[in-house]
């Protein structure tokens, strides 16, 4: 069964716009990253959490 994770990372607009136009499609990063299952620990790796 599918899982829900989340990931705290800053992007630009143009890289925000990018993923919000490949919902459902495969996206890549260069760098290893790690995620987490609840929202709240990912917005707190981003700094403002």
């Amino acid at each position: 069964r599918p899982a829900t994770v989340y990931r705290g990372q800053y992007v630009t607009v143009d890289e925000l716009r990018l993923l919000q136009t490949n919902i459902g499609g495969f996206i890549s990063f260069k760098t290893f990253f790690s995620t987490s299952t609840s929202n709240v620990r990912a917005l707190r790796r981003t700094g403002d959490g």
